[in-house]
């Protein structure tokens, strides 16, 4: 299991007014206010973003005489990134790989001095992008 947790706070701010010390209370100069309309520009802004994730997973793995491998994973992702919906907010991801070792086949021995080893591997996977870096 994979948990995360990120709690973010940006602060802009362009004139006078706000008080940080007094828990962020805007006080207004009616002057900047008024420069900021007319430059279509924000006075101030706050921004509070708070990110929470996690994760399960588990890998399986089977060879069969050190020639045939077949491995597997699932990992199911919960994230607030992904929306607002719980059913969106729970994703499966997998991959399924095989590998065939084909150096420890009988048959090629002959092709050993050429060759050394040969490996034949192959993969599917099922994957998700998550949401945006921060908000919905």
């Amino acid at each position: 299991m994979e948990t995360n947790s990120s709690d973010r706070n940006k602060t802009y701010f362009n004139g006078w007014g706000m008080q940080y010390t007094q828990g962020e209370i805007p006080f207004y100069t009616y002057q900047f206010f008024k420069k900021s309309i007319e430059e279509g520009t924000d006075y101030y802004s706050l921004t509070n973003t708070r990110s929470r994730s996690a994760a399960f997973f588990a890998n399986a793995t089977y060879s069969y005489q050190g020639k045939y491998t077949v491995n597997g994973t699932y990992r199911y992702e919960g994230t607030n990134r992904l929306g607002k919906s719980r059913s969106a907010r729970w994703l499966p991801t997998w991959n399924i790989s095989a590998a065939w070792n084909m150096h420890e086949e009988e048959f090629f021995e002959s092709l050993k001095p050429a060759f050394g080893t040969l490996r034949f591997e192959g993969f599917l996977f099922f994957d998700r992008r998550p949401g945006a870096e921060y908000g919905y």
